[in-house]
């Protein structure tokens, strides 16, 4: 089966394109595990640009968004490297803890960071009551954590003999 070779990128879990990144291969193409992992990379560390500008400009919610989906999709880059989807909803997080953290491929502290940006976003997202809103310090926080976790995805992936693509870190 041949990749779709337009602009967008395909979603592993619905099979859908959505505009903005390159398409990767489809599973089972014998460069698919690379092109996924480069794609949910470059998706990382657009939502940790993002997250930077949100930051510069005082948007603790917007801040804490996208630098847990840089975290997240930066998870998602190292399972596709290993083969691994990841379920829906809560359930990614245990599943990426038994293969990098419980395995020693990862810090400890590094999965209670990830689960504490979970948590944050989950209770800015949900929350209705005033305390429930995320203080600027906080997403402060959240991003600069974020930002070595997505470090440590790139050189985790390299290690592991992953080609980067042009413009991302060597």
């Amino acid at each position: 089966m041949r990749p779709f070779q337009g602009r967008g990128w395909l979603d592993p879990f619905s099979g859908g394109v959505a505009p903005g990144y390159y398409i990767v291969p489809l599973r089972g193409d014998s460069n698919a595990m690379n092109a996924v992992t480069q794609a949910w990379l470059r998706k990382s560390k657009d939502n940790l640009e993002s997250a930077d500008i949100l930051r510069v400009h005082g948007t603790p919610s917007g801040t804490l968004d996208r630098a847990y989906f840089a975290m997240f999709d930066a998870a998602k880059a190292m399972g596709a490297a290993e083969g691994k989807d990841y379920p829906p909803c809560s359930k990614w997080l245990d599943t990426f803890g038994k293969v990098f953290v419980e395995t020693g491929r990862i810090e400890p502290g590094l999965f209670d960071d990830l689960r504490e940006a979970y948590r944050l976003r989950k209770l800015d997202v949900y929350g209705t009551r005033e305390e429930d809103r995320i203080p600027r310090d906080a997403a402060e926080s959240v991003f600069l954590k974020a930002a070595h976790f997505v470090a440590m995805a790139e050189n985790y992936l390299k290690a592991a003999g992953g080609e980067l693509e042009a413009g991302q870190s060597k």
